[in-house]
Protein backbone atom coordinates (compact mmCIF):
# COMPACT_ATOMS: atom_id res chain seq x y z
CA UNK A 1 0.00 0.00 0.00
CA UNK A 2 2.73 2.47 0.49
CA UNK A 3 4.38 2.00 -2.54
CA UNK A 4 1.22 2.76 -4.25
CA UNK A 5 1.08 5.76 -2.27
CA UNK A 6 4.46 6.82 -2.57
CA UNK A 7 4.35 5.97 -6.62
CA UNK A 8 1.33 8.30 -6.62
CA UNK A 9 3.46 10.90 -5.17
CA UNK A 10 6.45 10.80 -7.51
CA UNK A 11 3.48 10.59 -10.75
CA UNK A 12 1.79 13.82 -8.82
CA UNK A 13 5.38 15.20 -9.05
CA UNK A 14 6.05 14.88 -12.19
CA UNK A 15 3.04 15.54 -14.02
CA UNK A 16 3.69 18.73 -11.72
CA UNK A 17 7.56 19.38 -12.97
CA UNK A 18 5.86 18.91 -16.52
CA UNK A 19 3.14 21.82 -16.38
CA UNK A 20 5.53 23.63 -14.83
CA UNK A 21 8.21 23.35 -17.53
CA UNK A 22 5.40 23.71 -20.68
CA UNK A 23 4.27 27.39 -18.53
CA UNK A 24 7.79 27.92 -18.33
CA UNK A 25 8.42 27.40 -22.22
CA UNK A 26 4.91 29.12 -22.83
CA UNK A 27 6.17 32.12 -20.75
CA UNK A 28 9.82 31.91 -22.66
CA UNK A 29 7.97 32.11 -26.37
CA UNK A 30 5.72 34.79 -24.82
CA UNK A 31 8.67 37.18 -23.81
CA UNK A 32 10.56 36.24 -26.58
CA UNK A 33 7.77 37.75 -28.98
CA UNK A 34 7.05 40.64 -26.45
CA UNK A 35 10.51 41.67 -26.94
CA UNK A 36 10.49 40.97 -31.08
CA UNK A 37 7.29 43.60 -30.71
CA UNK A 38 8.82 46.17 -29.16
CA UNK A 39 12.30 45.66 -30.87
CA UNK A 40 10.32 46.51 -34.05
CA UNK A 41 8.35 49.61 -32.58
CA UNK A 42 11.42 51.01 -31.65
CA UNK A 43 12.71 50.64 -35.02
CA UNK A 44 9.52 51.86 -36.54
CA UNK A 45 9.80 54.81 -33.96
CA UNK A 46 13.65 55.70 -35.22
CA UNK A 47 12.31 55.51 -39.04
CA UNK A 48 9.97 57.55 -38.60
CA UNK A 49 12.23 60.19 -37.06
CA UNK A 50 14.96 59.67 -39.15
CA UNK A 51 12.50 60.72 -42.20
CA UNK A 52 11.36 63.54 -40.31
CA UNK A 53 14.91 64.93 -39.84
CA UNK A 54 15.53 64.08 -43.37
CA UNK A 55 12.45 66.15 -44.29
CA UNK A 56 13.43 68.80 -42.05
CA UNK A 57 16.97 68.90 -43.06
CA UNK A 58 16.12 68.64 -46.86
CA UNK A 59 13.44 71.76 -45.86
CA UNK A 60 16.36 73.75 -44.64
CA UNK A 61 18.82 73.07 -47.55
CA UNK A 62 16.29 73.28 -50.53
CA UNK A 63 13.05 74.85 -48.96
CA UNK A 64 10.33 73.94 -48.27
CA UNK A 65 8.77 73.95 -51.96
CA UNK A 66 11.22 72.36 -53.10
CA UNK A 67 11.70 69.49 -50.10
CA UNK A 68 8.07 69.02 -50.86
CA UNK A 69 8.14 68.75 -54.96
CA UNK A 70 10.99 66.14 -54.03
CA UNK A 71 8.40 64.19 -52.01
CA UNK A 72 5.64 64.39 -54.66
CA UNK A 73 7.10 63.91 -57.71
CA UNK A 74 5.59 60.58 -58.62
CA UNK A 75 2.45 61.57 -57.81
CA UNK A 76 2.24 64.12 -60.21
CA UNK A 77 -0.08 64.54 -63.69
CA UNK A 78 2.09 67.31 -64.97
CA UNK A 79 5.50 66.44 -66.08
CA UNK A 80 8.14 67.01 -63.05
CA UNK A 81 10.89 69.98 -64.82
CA UNK A 82 14.32 68.49 -64.84
CA UNK A 83 15.21 70.12 -61.42
CA UNK A 84 12.80 68.14 -59.67
CA UNK A 85 14.01 65.10 -61.19
CA UNK A 86 17.18 65.32 -59.96
CA UNK A 87 16.16 66.47 -56.42
CA UNK A 88 14.41 62.88 -56.55
CA UNK A 89 17.12 61.59 -57.46
CA UNK A 90 19.33 62.78 -55.07
CA UNK A 91 17.28 62.76 -52.17
CA UNK A 92 17.32 60.02 -49.41
CA UNK A 93 16.29 56.74 -49.41
CA UNK A 94 13.24 58.21 -47.18
CA UNK A 95 12.48 60.70 -49.72
CA UNK A 96 12.23 58.29 -52.85
CA UNK A 97 10.33 55.84 -50.95
CA UNK A 98 7.61 59.23 -49.89
CA UNK A 99 7.57 60.20 -53.38
CA UNK A 100 6.81 56.59 -55.02
CA UNK A 101 4.15 55.77 -51.84
CA UNK A 102 2.78 58.99 -52.86
CA UNK A 103 2.49 58.11 -56.64
CA UNK A 104 1.31 54.75 -55.28
CA UNK A 105 -1.34 56.23 -53.85
CA UNK A 106 -2.08 58.70 -56.95
CA UNK A 107 -1.07 56.63 -59.86
CA UNK A 108 -3.73 56.82 -62.42
CA UNK A 109 -4.54 55.76 -66.06
CA UNK A 110 -2.86 59.14 -66.56
CA UNK A 111 0.10 59.16 -65.27
CA UNK A 112 3.17 61.52 -67.57
CA UNK A 113 5.74 59.29 -69.13
CA UNK A 114 7.97 61.16 -67.45
CA UNK A 115 6.67 60.02 -64.08
CA UNK A 116 6.66 56.48 -65.75
CA UNK A 117 10.04 56.66 -66.28
CA UNK A 118 11.29 58.05 -62.99
CA UNK A 119 9.48 54.91 -61.43
CA UNK A 120 10.85 52.79 -63.74
CA UNK A 121 13.91 53.88 -62.55
CA UNK A 122 12.91 53.35 -58.76
CA UNK A 123 12.99 49.80 -59.71
CA UNK A 124 16.61 49.92 -59.95
CA UNK A 125 16.88 51.93 -56.39
CA UNK A 126 19.03 50.53 -53.62
CA UNK A 127 16.42 50.69 -51.16
CA UNK A 128 13.21 47.75 -51.16
CA UNK A 129 11.00 50.07 -50.13
CA UNK A 130 10.94 52.31 -53.04
CA UNK A 131 11.17 49.09 -55.35
CA UNK A 132 8.26 48.42 -53.86
CA UNK A 133 6.33 51.44 -54.20
CA UNK A 134 7.30 51.85 -57.45
CA UNK A 135 6.25 48.86 -58.30
CA UNK A 136 2.66 49.36 -56.67
CA UNK A 137 2.64 52.59 -58.70
CA UNK A 138 3.37 51.31 -62.08
CA UNK A 139 0.36 48.34 -61.71
CA UNK A 140 -1.66 51.34 -60.83
CA UNK A 141 -0.90 53.20 -63.97
CA UNK A 142 -1.55 50.44 -66.69
CA UNK A 143 1.58 51.16 -68.37
CA UNK A 144 3.39 48.16 -70.20
CA UNK A 145 6.55 49.95 -70.43
CA UNK A 146 7.86 48.83 -67.29
CA UNK A 147 7.17 44.66 -67.81
CA UNK A 148 11.02 44.64 -68.64
CA UNK A 149 11.94 45.81 -65.36
CA UNK A 150 9.54 43.52 -64.00
CA UNK A 151 10.29 40.70 -64.97
CA UNK A 152 14.04 41.48 -64.27
CA UNK A 153 13.02 41.95 -60.34
CA UNK A 154 11.71 38.39 -60.47
CA UNK A 155 15.60 37.58 -59.75
CA UNK A 156 15.97 40.56 -57.15
CA UNK A 157 18.09 38.34 -54.31
CA UNK A 158 14.54 39.83 -51.68
CA UNK A 159 11.55 37.57 -51.66
CA UNK A 160 9.07 40.29 -51.27
CA UNK A 161 10.59 42.20 -54.07
CA UNK A 162 10.10 38.64 -56.63
CA UNK A 163 6.20 38.52 -54.72
CA UNK A 164 5.37 42.01 -55.95
CA UNK A 165 6.99 42.05 -59.42
CA UNK A 166 5.18 38.74 -59.88
CA UNK A 167 1.40 40.88 -58.49
CA UNK A 168 2.68 43.62 -60.69
CA UNK A 169 3.14 41.68 -63.82
CA UNK A 170 -0.05 40.37 -62.94
CA UNK A 171 -1.92 43.04 -62.95
CA UNK A 172 -0.24 44.76 -65.70
CA UNK A 173 -0.73 42.24 -68.28
CA UNK A 174 -3.44 39.97 -66.90
CA UNK A 175 -0.85 37.22 -67.46
CA UNK A 176 0.48 34.23 -64.58
CA UNK A 177 3.75 32.78 -64.79
CA UNK A 178 4.95 32.69 -61.37
CA UNK A 179 8.49 34.00 -61.08
CA UNK A 180 9.43 31.75 -64.29
CA UNK A 181 11.42 34.66 -66.10
CA UNK A 182 11.88 32.85 -69.05
CA UNK A 183 8.30 32.09 -69.48
CA UNK A 184 7.35 35.85 -68.91
CA UNK A 185 10.36 37.07 -71.64
CA UNK A 186 8.87 34.62 -74.19
CA UNK A 187 5.09 36.24 -73.36
CA UNK A 188 6.54 39.59 -73.79
CA UNK A 189 8.72 38.99 -77.02
CA UNK A 190 5.81 37.46 -78.53
CA UNK A 191 3.44 40.02 -77.59
CA UNK A 192 5.81 42.89 -79.03
CA UNK A 193 7.14 41.14 -82.51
Amino acid sequence: MEHLYFTAIVINLLAWIVAITGLFLVYSRFYSVMNEILQSQKQISKGIFDLEHEIEVLSKHLGEGEAMANLKIGARKDSPSQEEQDLFRQGSSSLRWKAVSAAAQQADRHASPENIETLIASLRDDSVRVRLGAMSALARTGDLSSVPSLIELLSDENEVVRRRAKKSLSELTSQDFGEQIEAWRQWWERKHR
